[in-house]
């Protein structure tokens, strides 16, 4: 048993039916290695509640433990279920959730698909060790150096090809807590799906508010059935949820890492998926490297079908300046789906998006519906009641039925609002006729919340905001930290207490906050709310900080990448650009061009140019700032060649014959040769850019590339071109390759620049 004080704990977890033996086995021989281990069948106790017992066990565990068996992962509708959910799900969750998190590391002992919760880490591979006692000892000695490596601060390894999927493991956890119901909503889902006539694509359409999100992260986190291949979650305040080509991406990596023989087919292809995602053909990538691929697998070792892949929130992809959207994708390829595989996606109702697809199973979920209402009533009831612990059983108070049929009917089928108003219930202690003469909906709701809490407080409204400002004008995340830097707060005092003013309001993670949902952002950005946020004023007020060298040389290294992250957002949004002309420049040097060194990419990318460059680029050049953005392209390759000369590789340039540098110095030659690629990289797509929006800068821009450091630059890529840097440095041919790609771009954004406009 463990006692919290042994720094050897670990917790097994597993399912019984076909791992009890083994677990037996394996838990005999970690013990005689040294380590205390927690296992159900013989640590619970009698009578603490079994819920508490296992929560407790994990959080005194250094690791869990997961021996992954078709029993383990398996679910209430799959054909290894007996009707319920395997409580190794929930187990890993807490682990994985539950602050501070536990590390995991899985063991594969049976052929399955691994969960979601921890698809993304390399198991250790057990499979066949039952029957044979040398590989058993192999894979007992590989698991035993993981739990030592993780005791010791190694991070966990992860597994699969060079693609990363996207992680939204946090945004759901917050999403789903306190999840309740929908079991109606799941049966009829999986009702459609396995029609024989049904439609390929199944839409949940729904007003915001209705809990979308909830649902399929719900579906995300339990797969029930073991049904879902892979999912995605469209944010509209997460530029790489909303990329077509990052969406193709995920979703075969996320594929990838749940069927090996996937994984094994699309390795190959990988070169042919970075084209085709550079030369930004997100539809051909997924068309030829996810569903043919697809299609070529027999049924029968697929699981149980159909399958379907999950996309929430089509309607917050529309915000993209790409040409095309997620949803427009899935709409043109949707006929090319095998038989075997559904769309299962969410949208708010809205015609411009539903209509793309056509045939399409479109499911309304209507807010006065019974079974709604029902749940809604459910989350109320948890979100009110208060929770206790006696001799380790969790107990709650129930709320007054009064109230949460009062707080229901206001909702009007709204989980949302419903939420909202239990929080703020319980925040303020509002009782039965609070809530009575509150008005109905999701705006009105808002509005009564702020008067209630700052009509007679205009002072404490003013401070609040001013962090709102800089709230609805970032996509991410905003660090409280830094929002009292920008407020002249050098205490944090006023900011934090003006922030706990509207806590139920917000979504706090890592010490960053951001508003809890679209709806609330839409109600405070409206011009005629009484209560209205200028966005635009957050702009100023941030670029205002920025412009101040001593400020922005302050700042942490953290705060600086979350500067850079959202610059253009902030720049895009600034009325008075004419005040940034000359000093524009040194910001971008600061935030962009002598940031570290950051870790190698994987794949040759060339010179591209995101959609959101060219639009900063065209609102600059239409606000008078086209030769301040000349000026910025110019400084972009001075630090470029500054980098390249800093990594160290010109005595290996300019001396033949010198030996080959040792591994540490070629490592970190390379890592500098990088940063210089990357900077001129964006040196080359903003020229490329301007030249297109202002043909009278044509001239200046070929002095730009011609002026003594890019010359330079061009020549030491043309250097690494011919395999010199391979040959004398002993880089890696990525480097080879990576510069070929700029230099054969360069000279065409060049002859772009040299031809005579047309009229």
């Amino acid at each position: 048993m463990m006692t919290g004080t042994s720094p050897n704990n670990i917790f097994i977890s597993y399912g019984r039916q076909d791992a009890a033996e083994f677990v037996d086995k394996l838990v005999k021989d970690l013990q005689r290695a040294g380590f205390a281990v927690w296992r159900d069948t013989a640590e619970l106790q009698s009578p603490r509640a079994w819920d508490a017992q296992i929560e407790s066990a994990i959080k005194q565990a250094d690791v869990v433990v997961a021996v992954l068996t078709p029993h383990s992962v398996r679910s209430g509708r799959g054909s290894e279920s007996d009707g319920a959910d395997s409580v190794c799900l929930d187990e890993l969750a807490f682990a994985r959730f539950s602050p501070p998190p536990t590390p995991i590391v899985p063991i594969l002992l049976r052929h399955c698909e691994p969960p979601f919760v921890i698809y993304r880490l390399q198991y250790i591979d057990f499979l066949g060790a039952t029957e044979d006692e040398a590989r058993y000892g192999v894979a007992l000695d590989e698991l035993i150096r993981s739990i030592n490596g993780l005791k010791t601060g190694i991070r966990p390894s992860y597994r699969g090809p060079k693609l990363e999927p996207l992680d939204f493991d946090l945004y759901l956890n917050l999403k789903t807590r306190g999840f309740v119901g929908r079991e109606w909503l799941i049966d009829e889902l999986f009702e459609r799906l396995q029609r024989a006539d049904g439609s390929t694509a199944v839409i949940l359409a729904c007003e915001p508010g209705w809990g979308k999100t909830s649902f399929t992260g719900h579906l995300f986190r339990t797969n029930p059935g073991g049904q879902l291949l892979a999912a995605h979650f469209c944010r509209a305040d997460r530029a790489d949820s909303i990329d077509p080509r990052r969406f193709v991406e995920s979703l075969i990596a996320m594929t990838a890492l749940r069927i090996s023989s996937y994984q094994a087919a699309v390795t190959q292809r990988l070169p042919e998926l970075e084209e085709l995602l550079r030369a930004n053909k997100a539809k051909d990538a997924f068309e030829r490297l996810f569903l043919q691929e697809l299609a070529k697998f027999d049924r029968k070792t697929l699981g149980v079908l159909p399958r379907y892949i999950l996309v929430d929130g089509l309607d917050e992809a529309v915000g993209t300046s790409t040409q095309s959207t997620i949803a427009t994708l899935l709409a043109q390829t949707i006929d090319l789906f095998p038989e075997w595989l559904h769309l299962v996606a969410t949208s708010r109702d809205r015609p411009s998006i539903l209509d793309e697809f056509g045939d399409a199973t479109i499911m309304r979920l209507r807010p006065h519906d019974p079974r709604n209402r029902h749940d809604v009533q459910s989350m109320i009831a948890g979100l009110l009641g208060s929770s206790g612990v006696n001799n380790g059983a969790v107990q709650s108070t129930p709320a007054s039925p009064d109230l949460i049929e009062m707080i229901a009917a206001k909702a009007d089928g709204n989980a949302l609002c419903a939420a909202q108003l239990a929080l703020s219930a319980r925040k303020c202690g509002m009782d039965v006729n609070a809530i009575a003469v509150l008005p109905r909906g999701l705006g009105a709701l808002y509005q009564a919340i702020f008067k209630r809490r700052f009509d007679l407080r205009p002072a404490e409204w003013r401070t609040l905001r001013d962090i709102l400002e800089l709230i609805v004008v970032t996509r991410a995340p905003f660090p409280i930290a830094f929002a009292a830097r920008v407020r002249g707060d050098a205490a944090e005092y006023a900011t934090r207490d003006a922030i706990e003013e509207i806590s139920d309001l917000l979504n706090l993670y890592d010490d960053k906050l951001r508003l809890f949902h679209q709806t609330l952002m839409e109600f405070l950005v409206h011009p005629g709310s009484p209560f209205f946020v200028n966005p635009k004023q957050g702009a100023e007020r941030l670029l205002h900080f920025l412009n101040d060298r001593s400020g922005l040389k302050s700042l942490s290294q953290p705060l600086k990448e979350f500067c850079r992250q959202n610059f253009d957002d902030w720049l895009l949004q600034c009325q008075e650009l004419a005040r940034y002309s000359e000093t524009l420049p040194q910001i971008y040097d600061d935030l962009f061009f002598s940031r570290p060194i950051e870790p190698l990419p994987y794949y040759v990318c060339g010179v591209t140019i995101r959609d959101r460059d060219r639009q900063l680029i065209s609102y600059l050049a239409a606000g008078g700032l086209a030769e301040t953005v000349a000026s910025i392209i110019s400084l972009a390759f001075v630090r470029a060649a500054d980098r390249f000369r800093a990594a160290g590789a010109d005595p290996w340039i300019s001396r033949l014959g010198l030996p080959s540098p040792d591994e540490a110095t070629t490592a970190a030659i390379s890592r500098g040769i990088n940063m210089s690629f990357e900077i001129a990289c964006f040196g080359l797509g903003w020229t490329r850019a301007l030249g297109q929006l202002a043909p009278e800068l044509r001239p200046r821009l070929v002095q730009i590339l011609n002026d003594k450091d890019a010359a330079a630059l061009n020549w030491v890529f043309g250097w690494l071109d011919i395999a010199a840097g391979r040959d004398v440095l002993g880089i890696s041919g990525y480097f080879e390759d990576q510069a070929g790609a700029i230099r054969s771009d360069w000279a065409e954004i060049e002859g772009e620049l040299r031809r005579p406009n047309q009229a």
